[in-house]
């Protein structure tokens, strides 16, 4: 399911930019699952991280 997912998208846009935002998602995505599920705290670093990550994802949709 998630290489059709990866393939759909990748029909939308350049495949540099679904690389990227695939990663991206992981970036974000695991944390999310750490913070949701396990109960686990970020430190302020990796949500600095986590910002960085969004903000360069948005940065690569706009160039």
């Amino acid at each position: 399911m998630s290489y059709s997912a990866f393939a759909f998208i990748d029909t939308r846009m350049n495949l540099a930019v679904t690389g990227a935002l695939v990663n991206t998602i992981v970036v974000v995505g695991a944390p999310l699952v750490v913070v949701l599920i396990f109960k686990e705290e970020l430190s302020s670093m990796q949500y600095l991280g986590i910002a960085l990550a969004v903000i360069s994802m948005t940065l690569l949709n706009l160039a």
